[in-house]
């Protein structure tokens, strides 16, 4: 009798896309697998309970942000080794009666930018944007890039020094440095990519400054995680200025291959798949407007 999956993704941030999962589920459907996702929302304050209750139920898969995945493990008592190195994940797999943590992030975006971007200039310094759960999975998957200068860009100093810290214990010979928000429009023209991980709703002054975009080098390349809207505020003021763009739509779209592959067994083609899920993503209205308007308003201090 074929394993039966049950899937269930902890959402805190508002839902933009209610048929994120139904493309995958057809997939899955056609080709005999079992496999039943749910949306579980909750809040920042109920997180760690509504966890709990999740990791009591009938879920073998469980998705979660990185952010808050160092808030969900702390009641759990094992590890891999991807886990324990990137001090964050974004999955955990019901195994032998125990949770794993896994890291789907790293490997997707790898992935997606050998086979969407193709070149990127590794020599030159790399930006993270937020020093969150994310940036602690996509620090190493720079490294894997070839990258050897690792900056993050966080409002608060303790927490990007803190993120900082724990990074150059992990991963040795990268240059690692915070850097503040007061100092991205002074840093030199040097970064050859730009990776936003703070969602829509942040209100980090880090994203308005990087508006004027003048510590990018000639053909960076910037990265939004943000699924939706397809083209982020981010992306559609970095085309103005000529920067190459990679959507978080793409990002996630080869997350959900490696999940098909490594955790279900199930082969995707990823050409049509990542076509499919970027075109549905396209069609999920979202008015930027508003978030524009904040990168303007910046614009003309």
């Amino acid at each position: 009798m074929a394993k039966k999956f049950v899937l269930k993704e902890i959402q805190i941030e508002q839902n933009l896309w209610p048929g994120r999962w139904d493309l995958f589920k057809q997939i899955a459907a056609a080709r005999s697998v079992a496999l039943d996702i749910q949306v579980v929302a909750t809040t920042e304050e109920e997180l760690v309970k509504k966890s709990t209750e999740i990791l009591d139920s009938d879920a073998n898969l469980i998705l979660i942000n990185p952010s808050h995945s160092d808030r969900v493990l702390k009641s759990l008592f094992t590890s891999t080794m991807t886990s324990f190195h990137n001090g964050a994940c974004d999955l955990l797999v019901h195994e032998k009666d125990s949770w794993w943590p896994r890291c789907l992030l790293e490997d997707s975006f790898v992935k997606t930018i050998s086979r969407e971007v193709k070149e990127v200039e590794q020599k030159k310094s790399s930006l993270l944007v937020g020093a969150t759960g994310a940036a602690r999975i996509l620090a190493p998957a720079l490294t894997k890039l070839g990258y050897k200068k690792i900056h993050i860009a966080e409002e608060s100093e303790e927490i990007g020094q803190k993120l900082v810290r724990d990074l150059k214990k992990r991963i040795f010979d990268v240059d690692f440095r915070w850097v503040s928000a007061q100092e991205i429009t002074q840093l030199p023209g040097d970064y050859s990519i730009l990776i936003n991980t703070l969602p829509l709703s942040s209100n980090s002054p880090v994203l308005e400054e990087l508006y004027f975009f003048n510590f990018l080098a000639a053909r960076a390349l910037v990265v939004d995680l943000n699924i939706i809207p397809l083209k982020s505020p981010l992306i559609i003021e970095g085309e103005k200025f000529g920067t190459r763009h990679l959507a978080g739509a793409f990002v996630a779209a080869y997350k959900d291959l490696v999940l098909a592959k490594e955790i279900l067994g199930l082969p995707i083609d990823a050409e049509k798949y990542t076509k499919a899920f970027v075109e549905a993503a396209g069609k999920v209205t979202f008015d930027v407007t508003p978030f524009l308007e904040r990168f303007e308003k910046r614009g003309q201090i």
